[in-house]
């Protein structure tokens, strides 16, 4: 199978997971809040934790279904130190283009999203979708 069909196939995905999410649950699909929110109301959070491991879960089973080969970037204590702070960038941030460059492009209208993306000096790639 072709890199840019699995690319589709993904995209596709995503963005229907974002769709249910939000005429579901009618909450954003923000990976960052999501986690932020475990990490500090996990009570409150079975919904989130039920997300994240179908997240994590569904890449691995498609990893090993699909024979995906994975690269070597890094060991882990750096991964993990990554990840971390990414993840408190983003909540200082207020979020990640998880949530604002998938689920609020179907929420609100393409010039605001675009506007907004600019302003915080993000590169969503909103900017040749829209052109």
């Amino acid at each position: 199978m072709h890199s840019w069909l699995l690319s589709f196939i993904g995209g596709i995905l995503i963005g229907t997971a974002a769709w249910i999410m939000l005429a579901g649950l009618g909450r954003v699909m923000g990976v960052s809040g999501i986690v932020a929110m475990v990490m500090t109301q996990p009570r409150q959070s079975l919904w989130r934790l039920a997300f994240l491991i179908g997240v994590i879960g569904g890449g691995v089973l498609f990893a090993k279904l699909f024979s995906v080969s994975t690269a070597n970037v890094a060991t882990t204590p750096w991964l993990l130190a990554a990840g971390l702070l990414v993840g408190f960038g983003t909540v200082i941030g207020s979020g990640c283009t998880s949530g604002h460059g998938v689920s609020m492009a179907k929420a609100i209208p393409w010039t605001c999203t675009d506007a907004h993306a600019r302003k915080r000096g993000e590169q969503t790639g909103l900017d040749t979708l829209v052109v």
